[in-house]
């Protein structure tokens, strides 16, 4: 038996068309408004914030006198002077926080060595007190000093008077440090700034460096040739002017790949899940937000360095995954990714980081059983997220020390992540009707108001549904299907019978008993009622509209037996006389493995408790027998069972029974005169001494009694 041909609704076709050019519009609107109205063009104001993603040492390429043109060109990108000065500073605030820190010198060789650095020439009376400061101010005073010393030596207004030099520093002094910490910041940079300014104007014009997370321009500013340059370097000036130059772009290469991945997995995996018209339109109109959101928002910021590592791109691919599978989570994932990042200025690093913080996902969280699965999947993509943000630091261009400060971001995102993941699939799930594990969590506890209602009303259908449930598992597992879903299904399959349960033969006791209407019409009505009164039961408790799938279909379109044979004998034995939909269960038939396994669970167990076998070869042949009666009965038609599962199904089905039918040791009685000494032997005597004392325990041989104080 093979699983059924999938029909796909007429308008299929138009829905899939529609969904392809909302896609491919929302990927090359921002081509299209950068060809007519470009974010960046020479002379007029910058549509956006533009951030340094990585060290970037722009060489200018303005016109110098030529006395200066000697100068200029010994000057290259790889021995800039505004590196070699920063160079500079940066090793002699390294030199000083080793020598404070340096155990193995005494402090006059720590002095010594202070007032040799050049060009400070520190006095021994300040190298003493610079030693002395404490380890937090001297901090403070290395990050301030570096920054001010950044910022001005990129000014191109540097004077070379000292007295306007040292105005200049006292005026960007920080105000948040103390006194003494400002007045050291402005003893560090400033012999520096003045060693600096005593290069020609035209020299030091020529080498601009910016910084990773440095803004290149603001909003609203001014475009100038030299920041047209960098963003040219940075691939953020549209170049492609024509539909031919965009084909030939590699972002071209890019929405290729990801059209090919999407249309070739809806081609392979296309399954009846994922064909429903409300569950694929829940898939394109999730894609379509992300992306609209991702490609019309999200340039306006991505490149600012932490904004694409904190972006929870894997949202959207593990609620697919939940919903649907692991591979609609790649399926759908991927190209959203490949849609989102394709001109990043960062696309390999942030595809890399987010593609394996997703798979990271994908595998933790493959059919979690409670919430502490959850943390486990942001655990390890947060360990993922930080382990690619490490490897990717030499083709980033910074330091180990700048990215350092992005390492909780993979932390914050996952969690941020998976909580928002937990909200929106409960949130979807309940408006729905799809099941999901945290639904199922919920449903298979004992204290669910339709369960105890069930174990104190209808205490014999409780056991059989327990029953039941137990063997749905454990093939459901054999054959590869969701054992979980089963058992939750095999829970909730009776609970109709809540109506009239002492009617059904499990729950009367020899002091109450209940008879059945003769005529077979209205024995029939009250048997089949149970699917419908459990349909109203489950609406009324809003189970999930899985659950109410085994409840329809867990006796398909089957006859009710013994009715239908009593009418049959009332009619003189002519079937024809009798109308059939008065004993045929309403159905539908079971549509997949996990309902269909249910409805042979159900008659096994049924028919295994009825006839009481005695041997395993009894067990199998019931069985056996009530397999292929559903299955000659067309029972299984629609639920995608082969006869491999069905032989796997049978075996798991006899090794459980033959469990709960197994019977005990016969316990033999022993003589009562036997068993009094024999407890005797066993119990401590107690011996009296006299009515004053105490009383003295004797323990039998082998038996320890503890003293006082220490317990039992």
């Amino acid at each position: 038996m093979t699983s059924t041909t999938v029909r796909r609704p007429w308008y299929f076709p138009l829905l899939l068309l529609g969904f392809l050019l909302a896609w491919w519009g929302l990927w090359f609107m921002p081509y299209l408004r950068e060809m007519r109205n470009p974010s960046f063009q020479v002379g007029q104001p910058a549509r956006r914030t533009v951030v340094a993603p990585r060290k970037i040492v722009f060489v200018s390429k303005n016109t110098v006198s030529p006395g200066e043109t000697s100068q200029v060109a010994a000057v290259s990108p790889d021995t800039a002077l505004f590196l070699e000065h920063r160079s500079r500073f940066v090793a002699v605030l390294e030199v000083i926080s080793l020598l404070r820190q340096a155990e193995f010198l005494s402090e006059q060789e720590k002095i010594q060595d202070l007032t040799l650095l050049e060009p400070l020439n520190l006095s021994p009376e300040e190298a003493r007190f610079l030693l002395a400061l404490p380890e937090t101010s001297w901090k403070r005073i290395r990050l301030a000093a570096l920054a001010l010393f950044n910022f001005l030596i990129q000014r191109q207004d540097l004077s070379t008077d000292p007295q306007i030099l040292r105005d200049m520093v006292r005026q960007r002094l920080p105000l948040d440090l103390a006194q003494r910490e400002q007045m050291w910041v402005e003893r560090l940079v400033l012999p520096y700034v003045q060693a600096y300014a005593l290069y020609p104007s035209a020299v030091r014009s020529q080498v601009r460096v910016y910084q990773p997370g440095e803004v290149i321009i603001r909003q609203g500013e001014t475009v100038t040739p030299e920041v047209y340059r960098v963003l040219q370097e940075l691939g953020l000036v549209v170049e492609a002017q024509t539909l031919t130059d965009l084909i030939w772009d590699k972002r071209f290469s890019f929405f290729v790949l990801a059209s090919w991945s999407l249309l070739w997995g809806l081609y392979v995996w296309r399954t009846p899940v994922m064909w429903l018209p409300s569950r694929m339109a829940a898939l394109v109109i999730g894609f379509l937000a992300v992306l609209a959101h991702v490609r019309l928002w999200f340039p306006l910021v991505y490149n600012i360095p932490w904004v694409g590592f904190s972006y929870p791109f894997a949202l959207y691919p593990l609620l697919v995954h939940l919903f649907f599978g692991p591979w609609a989570g790649v399926m759908w994932g991927f190209p959203l990714l490949f849609s989102g990042l394709v001109d990043h200025l960062w696309v390999e690093s942030l595809l890399t980081y987010h593609t394996m913080s997703a798979l990271a996902g994908f595998v933790l969280l493959n059919k979690p059983q409670g919430i502490f699965e959850y943390l486990k999947a942001a655990l390890g993509m947060t360990v993922v997220g930080m382990w690619v943000l490490v490897g990717y630091v030499p083709h980033l261009g910074v330091t180990f020390a700048d990215v350092s400060t992005w390492l909780p971001l993979p932390f914050f995102t996952s969690m941020i992540t998976m909580g928002l993941t937990v909200f929106i699939e409960y949130g979807l799930s309940w408006l729905s009707g799809r099941v999901t594990r945290l639904h199922l969590l919920d449903l298979v506890r004992p204290e669910h108001p339709l369960l105890r209602r069930l174990a104190e009303e209808a205490e014999g259908t409780y056991q059989h549904s327990l029953a039941v449930a137990t063997l749905a598992e454990h093939a459901a597992r054999a054959i590869g299907a969701d054992a979980f879903l089963c058992r939750v299904g095999g829970l909730y399959h009776d609970i109709g019978k809540l109506k009239r349960p002492h009617f059904f033969t499990e729950n009367q006791t020899p002091d109450m008993t209940v008879s059945m209407p003769s005529d077979p019409y209205r024995m029939a009505r009250i048997i089949r009622e149970h699917v419908f009164y459990g349909l109203q039961l489950a609406s009324q408790y809003r189970l999930p509209r899985r659950i109410r799938d085994f409840i329809a279909e867990h006796h398909g379109t089957t006859l009710v037996w013994v009715p239908y044979v009593k009418a049959v004998e009332a009619a003189g034995g002519d079937a024809s006389k009798v109308p059939i939909d008065a004993f045929a269960y309403p159905g539908p038939k079971p549509r997949s493995r996990e309902t269909a396994i249910l409805m042979l669970a159900d008659i096994c167990e049924a028919r295994v408790r009825s006839q009481q076998p005695k041997s395993e070869e009894e067990i199998r042949e019931i069985v056996r027998d009530s397999v292929n009666l559903r299955f000659r009965e067309g029972e299984l038609d629609l639920s995608g069972l082969s006869i491999r599962d069905l032989r796997l199904i049978e075996d798991a089905f006899v090794q459980v029974l033959m469990g709960m039918m197994h019977g005990r040791v016969r316990y033999p009685k022993a003589p009562r005169e036997k068993a009094e000494a024999q407890r005797s032997r066993l119990e401590p005597s107690v011996r009296m001494k006299s009515p004053e004392e105490e009383p003295t325990l004797i323990a039998p041989r082998g038996w320890r009694i503890p003293s006082e104080g220490k317990g039992k």
